[in-house]
């Protein structure tokens, strides 16, 4: 069983719009993603974020409506087949202590037997809010009549107009009359614009040529139509955009209904046709267009004065309507470039939200500017990152973190994103040139100082000593060492402030921690106190074995000697006094922690103590050394770093989202030298400890994990709550959140040591000790400062290449090489044609500068880019393998191609290193008769899918009566083995041993297998469904998981016994998957039987992982997740059975049932939404009858659900 659970989520913006949700003055902006609804406040600082709703199926539209005598408005939004809806919500400031949205009214819209809209699908709403006209299938409108929020009438008016464009209201005064005017294209492809009244009382449409004559738009491209209210001056009137002009026809009034009329009947729409003028056919304005296709409006002001226009590849511009009672002027005021625009909406006083599918979404100002065109430039605000489209993507692992690198966006808005998971880090400052450090703390002149003044280094050999009271950025000023003589230079252990410890006299008092100048520091020889005053020691303690581990807190001091001995000591009267010792039977001691668990506390009650001779982790008592508890079962190696911690015990009480009946365990963490990292929850009784629910983090495997505490901070605030830094291979930070611990990786390699440093230069900061190797060796050191904002964040980064649009990547990792593939359009204006040229760069996979650049031929267009290892006699070499096209006018299908082998290679000529010099020689040039759809290797040779055919092509040496292609320097070619031709079209192929699975655009799977003894191609299986496949991949040899272009992820296995392939696995996502990645981003889960095989991206910009359950855990997931969907149903009354079963383009069919094979993660992972032991949780594992009871414990799904969310 798979479980697909979502990464990052769609992050195309569709529509926008601004309003007022509730009886305050605030405005608030609306946004539309594909699957849910966002709301910001508008701040004098920014937008805010409100809250947000998740639909079970497509937006197609998103509008307000504005009931009669009510200030605040209402949301509608509208979803696609092939569950179409209606749906209603009301904003509620605050519900459950937090804002949300609310559903009003739902209304489905579904029906069996007719065909979804084309080109237009969506609602459109009549400016007084009671009427609302819904399009979704050919032929049919929905009317909807508005009663309130919780009352809607409804009933179907048939139309002629089947392919329509756009629809609007007429901007009419007569009250209660409803004029709807259509932009089709009809049966001879003439486009016109005709006019309908919709009569309410007898539920119909009426012609209306009477108001608005039918016309003949010649603007062939127009696609858009603007009502423009009526104002004191002139009546109301219709703009047509998208065409070459933009054309605006004016309104004749139509006649006046008699005193008291309300209704609309049909005897007075007879009457109005005969009363009425026809309005002349000819536009009374027009203004040429000067830039590309127009995809987005919006209104600046409400009378229809001013329109904020935006074409294809972002360019604003204003379109002035300046209207009299006799005449009407256009004007097109030109501003400037941003993402382009799918949906614009105007805040206020010049600001305005730019809504993109191709790039960012962004809020942006127009500001006045003198030393451009119009006097007006475009000035970015703020910038919502957004991935789609994704047309390809590839798993990159350069510096030990995994990250996706997506291509990216369109238009002019074309980058690479490179993707990443884990802890924001701030960096403030970075002082290089450091000598290894192994550890590091910071000191306080007297203990109950806010400030640190000396930061104390130690390496593998010395401790130095630096100030921070006064520290300029990237330098750290060394102390002078007779300042402080008092202190060893030796390498420290543990070192700490003390507390002067006032013992009580009456039973009654409690131990007070009063002011000191004493340190304590700790090498592998003795125990000093030092006194800060006046530098000099206070007191030593040395004793009867070497130092090997030791842990301090402001009162008590825990060292381990050789010899398996634990000593307890404290400080009294300015000396270090042994308060009492132990030896142990479990081995010798590699490390330990008097850290209390309560970070408030100046004491600790226990000492955690772990062994490496044995494995474990000891857990006794400070006051008698006596044990309470022990690790169950052995660790897998010894343990280096201990802490013992109550993580959200300082939040708590700041926390209202989280119930009160939340319990904060106390727990033990073991950073082991096998770079893992073990986590275990404590039960304290009264005379011993409960060891329980062992967690494993994995953090590389070359280096052992140390662990740091400290609390996180925003904005130079302390906010209380305790988190821990685990330095590894890589790092990573755990916290406490909605009552579970989690953790996010640390976005930064190197980290090896950390501390806290609160100084006046760097308030609530932290000091990392980073190192960068080369060749498994130390290269250099440095030392980090900076901050931890958000635990835990996706990073984006933003490789813009502009009108330079990234359609396929490749990763060469021995060279360090990415090549990707570009299509390039010049803007251009509407009808004109513009063919797209295409190029390939080579860029470095860390810095991403270009190192080379390839243009193709005229016509040519780049399809598949991959990297393969190709055998050349009995040498072996990885070649960059790019895929093209040409494309020629007129031609339904490709005719001709090219297959482009380029070989990377560092300036000594080997493969075996990273690059120096960038050079890329153009190796190879293959001309095939068709468009190369897949690139794959078999056995060494290239496997290529042109057209309808596999090509098998071998590498071999070039001979002497070759003639070379121009450009290409390498003395080899591709010469023909084999070729496939039993499909329709190849447009993928994956390779896997000696098979290769295809998949036919317009047909279905077949499996073929590459027999290198008789040089053919053999069938292994094959499907003969009608499946439309559009992305595939191997589970493993045996199974293939794809997306069709229904939106339906499958799973077919092989059935050798037939020669078949059998679908064992159907899912909805709704959702196009243009591709599949091995992998995945996040640390490999340690938990037996799940794990993470494949992450998949959309063109709406989501990456979603599809992980593997073993068949208990499947067991168990199925029947939580069946019971879930009786306790969460969608709006509009979806079931979530409904919401994810395979779907058709024309909605359900007979034949198809409930969603097989796979599980929705995200909806899994609702369930750690309950509170521990709440009805809601009760129900979950009750089901609703005796079989639907789950026979695994909560705890047990709550630790396998947490796992699975650390696999996304």
């Amino acid at each position: 069983m798979r479980v697909v659970s979502t990464f990052f989520a769609p992050s195309s913006t569709s529509h926008s719009l601004k309003c007022k949700l509730d009886h305050t003055e605030t405005d608030y902006l609306v946004v539309a993603k594909p699957d849910r609804v966002e709301v910001f406040s508008l701040q004098p600082d920014g937008a805010k974020f409100q809250c947000s709703l998740e639909v079970w199926g497509v937006i197609s539209s998103l509008k307000t409506v504005s009931l009669k005598g009510d200030r605040m408005e209402t949301l509608l939004i509208t979803t696609e087949v092939p569950d179409p809806l209606v749906i209603l919500l009301e904003y509620v400031p605050e519900e459950n202590d937090r804002p949300c949205l609310r559903v009003c009214k739902s209304l489905s819209l579904h029906s069996h037997h007719l065909r979804p809209m084309e080109n237009f699908e969506g609602a459109v709403v009549h400016p007084a809010g009671d009427i609302i006209i819904v399009a979704t299938y050919i032929g049919k409108l929905k009317a909807l009549v508005l009663r309130g929020r919780q009352r809607i009438e409804e009933f179907d008016c048939m139309i002629t107009e089947l392919n329509v464009l756009s629809m609007c209201f007429l901007p009419v005064s007569e009250p209660d009359t409803y004029f709807l005017a259509i932009l089709h294209r009809d049966y001879t492809s003439t486009l016109q614009i005709v006019t309908h009244e919709l009569s309410v009382e007898s539920s119909d449409l009426y012609d209306a040529s009477h108001i608005f004559s039918t016309i003949a738009i010649s603007e062939n491209d127009a696609n858009t139509l603007v009502p423009i209210p009526a104002s004191q001056n002139a009546p109301g009137g219709l703009l047509v955009l998208g065409g070459k002009n933009i054309l605006y026809f004016g309104m004749r009034a139509a006649a006046s209904s008699e005193k008291g009329e309300s209704k609309t009947s049909t005897s007075k729409v007879k009457d109005r046709r005969r009363s009425s003028t026809v309005t002349p056919p000819e536009p009374c304005a027009e203004v040429a267009w000067p830039l590309s296709n127009i995809v987005s409006y919006t209104l600046i002001d409400s009378d229809g004065s001013r329109i904020l226009l935006g074409d294809k590849f972002g360019k604003l511009s204003i379109l002035s309507v300046q209207r009299t009672d006799i005449d009407v002027s256009l004007e097109v005021v030109r501003l400037g470039e941003t993402s382009p625009a799918t949906t614009l909406t105007y805040l206020n006083a010049g600001i305005i939200f730019v809504g993109s599918h191709y790039g960012d979404s962004q809020i942006v100002r127009m500001a006045p500017a003198s030393d451009t065109l119009d006097g007006i430039q475009i000035d970015i605000l703020d910038t919502f990152k957004n991935l789609a489209p994704i047309m390809d993507a590839i798993l990159l692992d350069t510096d030990g973190l995994s990250q996706i690198v997506t291509c990216s966006g369109g238009n002019n808005a074309g980058s690479l994103k490179i993707v990443r998971s884990g802890a924001e880090l701030q960096e403030l400052a970075t002082v290089n040139n450091m000598s290894y450090t192994k550890a590091m703390w910071p000191i306080r002149l007297n203990y109950k100082s806010e400030q640190d003044s000396i930061l104390a280094i130690t390496s593998l050999q010395s401790t130095r000593f630096y100030s921070v009271a006064d520290t300029a950025l990237g330098s750290l000023e060394e102390l002078d060492v007779n300042a402080y003589a008092g202190f060893s230079s030796d390498a420290s252990i543990a070192m700490c402030n003390m507390a002067t410890v006032v013992t009580p006299t009456d039973r009654g008092e409690k131990t007070q921690y009063e002011d000191s100048q004493y340190v304590v520091q700790i090498t592998s020889s003795e125990v000093l106190l030092v006194d800060l005053f006046s530098g000099m020691r206070a007191s030593e303690w040395r004793g009867d074995g070497h130092i090997v581990a030791a842990s301090v807190n402001p009162s008590q001091i825990a060292v381990a000697l050789n010899g398996r001995k634990l000593v307890i000591l404290m400080v009294k009267n300015g000396q270090l006094i042994e308060l009492r010792s132990r030896f142990f039977d479990y081995g010798e001691i590699s490390a330990l922690t008097i850290q209390p668990y309560d970070p408030s506390q100046q004491f600790s009650n226990y000492v955690a103590v772990g062994f490496y001779e044995s494995n474990t982790v000891c857990i006794v008592k400070t006051v008698d050394l006596m044990r309470v508890a022990l690790l169950p079962i052995p660790l897998p190696h010894l343990p280096v770093s201990i802490i013992l911690c109550q993580f959200g015990l300082e939040g708590k009480n700041r926390r209202k989202s989280v119930s009160s009946s939340r319990n904060y365990p106390s727990h033990l963490l073991v950073g082991l030298g096998d770079g893992n990292l073990h986590v275990y929850s404590l039960n304290f009784l009264e005379y011993d400890a409960n060891v329980m629910d062992q967690k494993v983090i994995p953090l590389g495997s070359t280096r052992p994990v140390f662990l740091s505490s400290f609390h996180h901070s925003i904005d130079d605030v302390k906010v209380g709550e305790q988190c821990i830094v685990a330095c590894g291979t890589v790092s990573a930070v755990l916290y406490w959140d909605n009552g579970r611990l989690k953790h996010s990786p640390l976005v930064r390699k190197g980290i090896n040591s950390m501390c806290t440093l609160n100084s006046k230069d760097f308030p609530t900061s932290l000091v990392f000790g980073v190192i960068s190797e080369k060749n498994g060796k130390v290269n250099k050191a440095s030392i980090l400062i900076g901050r931890i904002h958000e635990l835990h964040k996706l990073h984006i980064r933003t490789i813009p290449f502009g009108l330079d649009n990234p359609v396929r990547i490749a990763h060469h990792p021995q060279l360090g090489i990415l090549a990707v593939g570009c299509t390039r359009t010049q803007p251009h204006g509407v009808g004109e044609s513009s063919g797209p040229s295409c190029c390939i760069k080579f860029l470095d996979d860390v810095s991403f500068e270009q190192l080379h650049h390839f243009n193709c031929d005229t016509n040519e267009e780049i399809t598949v880019a991959k990297t393969l290892t190709l055998s050349l006699t009995d040498n072996a070499k990885t070649y960059f393998v790019i895929g093209t096209q040409y494309y020629q006018p007129g031609e339904t299908e490709a005719q001709d191609g090219r297959i482009l082998l380029f070989q990377a290679r560092d300036s000594d000529g080997l493969q075996s290193a990273r690059h120096d010099d960038g050079k890329v020689d153009f190796a190879v040039s293959h001309q095939v008769n068709g468009c190369v759809f897949a690139l794959a290797e078999v056995k060494g040779q290239l496997a290529v899918g042109v057209n309808e055919s596999v090509h098998i092509l071998r590498l071999t040496a070039i001979e002497e009566s070759d003639t070379l292609p121009p450009m290409q320097a390498s003395g080899v070619k591709l010469i023909p083995l084999a070729r496939w031709s039993h499909n329709y079209v190849v447009s993928n192929m994956v390779a896997r041993g000696s098979r290769l699975y295809i998949g036919d655009a317009i047909s279905s799977l077949s499996v073929i297998n590459w027999n290198e003894r008789t040089q053919a191609l053999e069938n292994v299986a094959r499907d003969y469904a009608s499946l439309w496949p559009v992305a595939i991949e191997t589970l493993d040899p045996q199974n293939i998981i794809g997306c069709n272009n229904d939106g339906n992820l499958f799973v077919f296995n092989i059935n050798p016994a037939v020669k078949g392939l059998e679908q064992v696995g159907n899912y909805y996502i709704s959702d196009l998957v243009n591709g599949f990645i091995p992998g995945s981003l996040t640390s490999i889960s340690k938990r037996e039987g799940l794990r993470a095989e494949h992450m998949f991206f959309t063109s709406t910009g989501r990456i979603g992982v599809v992980s593997e359950l073993d068949s208990d855990l499947s067991f168990h997931m199925t029947g939580l997740q069946r019971n879930l969907g009786h306790l969460i149903i969608g709006i509009g009354d979806i079931k979530h059975s409904k919401w994810r079963a395979p779907q058709i383009f024309r909605g359900i069919s007979d034949t198809m049932g409930e969603a097989t094979g796979f599980l929705d993660g995200d909806f899994l992972e609702r369930f750690l939404d309950f509170d521990n032991g709440s009805s809601e949780m009760q129900k979950a594992m009750e089901g609703k009858s005796a079989a639907e009871k789950l026979e695994i414990s909560s705890s047990d799904i709550v630790r396998v659900l947490e796992e699975l969310q650390t696999l996304h």
